[in-house]
């Protein structure tokens, strides 16, 4: 046991429970009273005209996404989820992930990784070639230091320790890859799998690595990724948001897919690409696609157009050409759920924003639980002699009352040691607290048997999200019959099976797109 773990509990319960859900705004936008009031100002239509109160509730846009039931985190230990939204997902996890990220970038530690024969032949064949006609790479080989010489066998790779393993997983990629290969770039397993190589013996006896086309195969040289590797690959890649942008695709109408990708890409795609807080960009996506999916649905059922008959073809549409006038309207909604992602909650020199006193800084521990776990923190600390980054303290304390406050509100700077032991400590420290995550993260299972995959941040318990994920870990799967796999796991509804061959298509047309905005979002 972590000897910070219950100060690792207490930190998640306190702060989860101190960011509230947002005002629930699926609603109608009238009570009682206002109808009574406006019928009062309005006194001779009200009586005469026997549609005046329809027309009064439609004039007011109404049903806004709120969150979605399937967003749930868990603590390790616990048996209860807790219902997530993007503020939440904002102002806990990825204010941890980032400062997390803050304090990597700040260590200078190196490690070395010998490179197979492989990697060092298409590394000397890049380097050969003229300046103006060397493919691109999203990782500069600059980054790198080589140690020994072109021809030697022992040839080692010199990178940081932490995020150096997928920068060096991204180079390989792109050095073993033809430039002109983008069938197989956009596809899921390009970015989705560690690169890997076959050890086979071929007819060449000083070539004994083959490199594979899917870079999958068992034969790794690649060190295990660390969290630090997974993040940044992620806010290179952008792999986990487009499986979840193509999860939650695949639930809108068939009719409205490409409407509302187009949209997507016009609209949100850059502004969530250039968002580094991994879940609330996700959660804010998804959001933007289910209020395009609400608007439509509801406006495919108004009086949106004067004509008084249709023709047979017209039955036929899934909605009438007034729903479709409409659509940019709904786009222009939908957009608003992007809002969140311009708030820097945890910024490159931590000076803190207003977000209109939301979440409130200063929270209000109410039950005797929570007061008896903040006593026997301040026992533990005491005990121990040391805080090595007080997340939570006491701010004041009445006699029936007790406020404490999170630094993670209340935007203190974190202070960076000096030294590189002191900032590995504190380093561990944070990958213990959100070790304390058992899903959607689930770090701690990662010791015992490591992520087959690179897609670490999506939610499996999003619809269609197992589809990809499948996909990508099983190779009965690419080889033979989704629905032949399907059938003999006997886990899912037959509705994956069947939507398995569009879910796969969709995400190449998603995730090029995205890799490429994450790309220049990215500073390298």
């Amino acid at each position: 046991m972590d000897r910070y773990e219950e100060e690792y509990r207490a930190y998640w319960k306190i702060c989860l429970k101190s960011v509230p859900a947002p005002v629930d705004e699926m609603q109608l936008g009238y009570d009682n009273e206002h109808i009574k009031r406006e019928a009062e100002k309005e006194q001779w239509s009200a009586e005469n005209d026997p549609f005046w109160l329809f027309k009064k509730l439609a004039s007011r846009r109404s049903f806004s996404v709120v969150a979605d039931r399937r967003d749930i985190l868990r603590l390790r230990g616990e048996q209860e989820y807790i219902r997530m939204h993007p503020a939440r997902w904002l102002w806990t996890m990825d204010a941890i992930l980032a400062e997390y990220m803050y304090l990597i970038a700040h260590n200078t530690e190196n490690q070395v990784v010998q490179l197979p024969d492989s990697i060092r032949e298409a590394r000397h064949k890049y380097i050969k070639q003229r300046k103006q006609g060397r493919k691109s790479l999203r990782i500069p080989i600059e980054q790198f230091k080589f140690l020994g010489k072109s021809n030697s066998a022992n040839i080692c790779c010199l990178m940081p320790r932490y995020t150096g393993i997928a920068r060096l997983n991204l180079l390989c990629h792109d050095l073993c890859t033809d430039p002109r290969a983008t069938e197989e770039k956009s596809g899921i397993h390009y970015n989705g799998l560690k690169f890997g190589l076959d050890h086979k013996k071929t007819n060449d006896t000083k070539q004994t690595d083959r490199i594979t086309n899917l870079s999958h195969s068992l034969g790794d040289f690649l060190p295990a990724y660390t969290l630090s590797d997974y993040i940044f690959h992620e806010l290179m890649t952008g792999l986990s948001l487009s499986i979840e942008i193509t999860a939650a695709l695949m639930e809108l109408e068939p009719e409205i897919r490409e409407l509302a990708l187009d949209a997507f890409f016009d609209k949100a795609l850059e502004i969530v690409a250039k968002s580094k807080y991994i879940y609330t960009r996700i959660a804010a996506a998804r959001s933007f696609f289910y209020q395009i999916h609400l608007e439509w649905l509801k406006r495919s059922y108004s009086w949106s157009s004067e004509k008084e008959t249709i023709t047979e073809d017209e039955t036929k549409q899934w909605a009438s050409p007034g729903v479709w006038a409409s659509f940019k309207d709904s786009i222009d909604f939908a957009s608003t759920h992007l809002k969140i992602l311009n708030l820097d909650c945890v910024s490159e020199s931590f000076e803190g924003v207003n977000y209109q006193t939301y979440p409130d800084d200063r929270i209000r521990i109410e039950s005797a639980q929570d007061v008896d776990m903040l006593d026997r923190l301040d026992q533990l600390r005491n005990t121990r002699g040391e805080s090595v980054a007080p997340w939570l303290f006491v701010d004041y304390q009445e006699e029936t009352e007790i406020y404490i406050r999170c630094r993670q509100f209340s935007f203190r700077k974190v202070s960076v040691p000096n030294s590189n032991s002191e900032l590995n400590e504190l380093i561990q420290y944070y990958e213990g607290l959100l070790g304390m995550v058992d899903y959607p993260l689930g770090m701690s299972k990662w010791k015992d048997a490591a992520p087959s995959n690179l897609a670490v941040f999506v939610q499996r318990k999003h619809k269609y999200v197992p589809i990809l994920l499948d996909y990508l870990d099983n190779e009965k799967m690419r080889k033979g019959s989704a629905k032949a796999f399907y059938t003999s796991m006997g886990e899912y509804p037959e509705i994956f099976a069947d939507n398995c061959d569009t879910c796969v298509e969709l995400y190449k047309k998603v995730h090029r797109k995205v890799q490429e905005a994450c790309l220049a979002a990215t500073r390298i």
